[in-house]
């Protein structure tokens, strides 16, 4: 769902010139007002990394120019803004970024005087919808790479669980780094059991390709040492024109508007998160065809009515900030963020305690809606393997084999989105299971696949597992397996409404000092 209003959806760009002039609101350069002098500040490169529990870190560590806001949609368009909001984080994310840059040119103004007619009461709008509100006082152009790491934690409690866990790893606030992070960083993605990613972004070059996961901290410590071939805006900052000689009256109505703007823009940035927590709940539903939280949905609407509200209050500020502007009620607000609530379970195991035990479903599986797409067996008096597809809106689709799959093949029973395990039976003697069946409905109920093998059918004791009669969703299998498939316990999955826990701003800093 796109929570844009039609005015956001154009979307001007960037200032890119010192003194020129800049829409706080929008985040977009205006044309030139002022006039100064300017000094050189030299080319000063960056290398760090740094951990943030909140989006306004996050922001700085990303080295976003602008306000909370135009990182989550509304506003210019900027290959980092883009990026920042493609990452989806929440108000308990834990992000890590892994930040280079390479810097040509700095410039910083010294001193300002107006280059064109100051603006009274009657004009001042005008004058802003060309010049905008402030200035650029600050401009960096270089070259940029950064990778973050997010791990979306649902709560406070596992937000710190994350911490300590990086903390375990090696990983600490942040600071300059060496080589060897990148195994810090690699055992942090092996050890954290939750939903996470890890995205990259490059800019100043034309055709420099992004490196491979584990060579993430390498590439950024060659960074500064590449030539940009096309050098773009690093980091700007602003002045507002009431610091111009001669201004400081005629703009406090602006400065009002701006300021009121500056407030509600981290609001937005929180709506916004909230949002990124309803539909990633939204979609992990609709893997498992959850449909017993109604209030996800009813909530979703007052948090996407309350970005709407925003929207519009921004668009009639940037259309005359002139005007005096009180802030709106935003009940969403108050309704904190949701949190998942899945109970797994796995068994009752069923089969001889030969071979090695295995476990598909790892911690993060139902948060990355992990389901069963596809299954097939192998054997021809008894099952000698169980193919398993597995497939994910957020990590890659994966094949596992237990057994050695000795025999013929069956043909895959196939499991598209809208159907699900209903039944699964088999016989096993002391051995190994002799046969082994899985049963599909769809999600109304109108159609059934059912996969037996062998065809002929096998000895033994016979066991079966329900999901309708356990109330849960298959997921998954564990077991244990060989030569042949020895014992077999498939996982469920048990979804309840989930909970709306208060979310207090201020307190994701809190951990880093900890």
């Amino acid at each position: 769902m796109d929570t844009r209003s039609a005015a956001t959806l154009t979307q001007p760009v960037p200032p890119v010139a010192i003194f020129q002039g800049c829409d706080s609101i929008t985040n977009a350069g205006r044309s030139t007002a002022v006039t100064g002098r300017s000094s050189n500040a030299g080319a000063v490169t960056q290398l760090y990394y740094q951990v943030c529990y909140d989006s306004s870190s996050l922001q700085d560590a990303l080295n976003v120019s602008g306000s909370a806001s135009a990182s989550f949609g509304f506003g210019s368009a900027s290959a980092k803004a883009d990026y920042v909001d493609d990452l989806s984080v929440t108000n308990t994310s834990v992000s890590i970024v892994v930040y280079s840059n390479r810097i040509v040119a700095s410039q910083t103004c010294t001193d300002v005087e107006p280059a064109v007619a100051l603006p009274v009461a009657d004009t001042l709008n005008g004058f802003f919808q060309a010049y905008g509100d402030s200035f650029v006082n600050q401009l960096v152009l270089g070259a940029e790479y950064m990778a973050t790491y997010v791990f979306y934690s649902q709560s406070k409690s596992e937000q710190k669980k994350i911490s300590e866990k990086l903390k375990a790893c090696g990983i600490t606030e942040g600071g300059t780094f060496s080589a060897s992070l990148q195994t810090s960083l690699d055992q942090a993605q092996q050890s954290i059991d939750t939903r996470q990613t890890m995205q990259q972004l490059i800019t100043g070059f034309t055709d420099l390709a992004a490196p491979a996961s584990d060579q993430v901290v390498q590439f950024a410590l060659d960074f500064s040492g590449l030539v940009p071939d096309a050098p773009t805006v690093v980091s700007f900052a602003t002045l507002g024109y009431e610091h111009v000689p001669g201004m400081n009256e005629v703009m406090q109505p602006i400065v009002a508007t701006r300021s009121l703007y500056d407030t509600l823009s981290a609001d937005y940035a929180s709506l916004k998160q909230v949002h990124n927590q309803c539909r990633w709940l939204s979609t992990v539903y609709a893997a498992y065809l959850y449909g017993g939280d109604s209030s996800i949905k009813a909530n979703d609407v007052l948090v996407v009515t309350d970005i709407g509200t925003l929207d519009q209050l921004f668009a009639q500020m940037d259309a005359d900030p002139t005007k005096s502007y009180q802030a709106p009620p935003l009940p969403a607000l108050a309704l904190g963020a949701p949190v998942l609530q899945a109970a797994v379970t796995r068994g009752p195991a069923f089969g001889p305690t030969k071979g090695t035990p295995f476990d598909d479903v790892s911690e993060a599986w139902v948060q990355n809606a992990v389901r069963i797409a596809a299954v097939s067996m192998s054997g021809d008096k008894h099952i000698t393997a169980l193919e398993v597809t597995y497939e994910s809106p957020y990590v890659a689709t994966q094949t596992v084999i237990h057994g050695e799959g000795s025999g013929h093949q069956s043909l895959p029973l196939s499991i598209p989105p809208g159907s699900f395990i209903v039944l699964v039976s088999c016989h096993a003697n002391s051995d190994y299971l002799t046969s082994l069946s899985i049963a599909t409905m769809t999600e109304d109920n109108a159609h059934q696949d059912v996969l037996t093998w062998p065809v002929a059918g096998g000895d033994g004791k016979s066991f079966s597992w329900n999901g309708s009669t356990l109330g849960a969703m298959f997921i998954g299998f564990s077991g244990r397996a060989g030569k042949d498939l020895n014992q077999l316990a498939p996982v469920f999955v048990t979804l309840s409404p989930a909970v709306w826990a208060p979310y207090e701003a201020g307190q994701d800093t809190a951990l880093a000092a900890e």
